[in-house]
């Protein structure tokens, strides 16, 4: 909406003319969210936590913003990315299941993980003064542990 001055406009009269209680409700935001991104040439949405959601709710919200791809059909109508970012979940992997994804549990993430965790253990052994061996037992157990998350 920064980029927009009728957008923001439109969107700041909208909230200031309903009271507290309707702003809350989700076809309120559903509707304004909806405007901004129709609105834009451009946009990215990340939507974090819908393994948090009462149940059913997560669904809705996969369903409404993939409602809004298939609303814009022309390159001319701009873009719209999303990312999904949640537990593993079987609903949601059926939903997404066509989708185009990214796996962070692969060999390459698992090493920047053990990489990482053997960086952190040597500022441990040099702070604390542990041994070479301990340094390494530590990186060992939290690369092991963390297996690519």
């Amino acid at each position: 909406m920064q980029k927009d001055d009728d957008l923001l406009g439109y969107v700041y009269e909208k909230c200031s003319s309903i009271s507290e209680a309707n702003m809350e409700s989700s076809g309120v935001l559903k509707e304004l969210v909806g405007i901004s991104l129709k609105s834009s040439k451009s946009t990215f949405v990340i939507v974090d936590g819908l393994d948090e959601c009462k149940k059913g709710e997560a669904e809705k919200v996969v369903s409404w913003f993939t409602s809004m791809l298939r609303e814009r059909p022309t390159a001319d109508s701009g873009s719209i990315r999303l990312l999904f970012v949640s537990q593993r979940d079987g609903t949601l992997d059926k939903m997404l299941s066509k989708a185009p994804t990214i796996s962070l549990e692969n060999d390459e993430h698992q090493k920047d993980i053990e990489s990482y965790a053997r960086y952190w253990a040597s500022k441990i052994r040099l702070k604390f003064n542990i041994t070479i061996d301990q340094e390494n037992d530590i990186a060992t157990r939290v690369g092991r542990s963390a297996a690519g998350k």
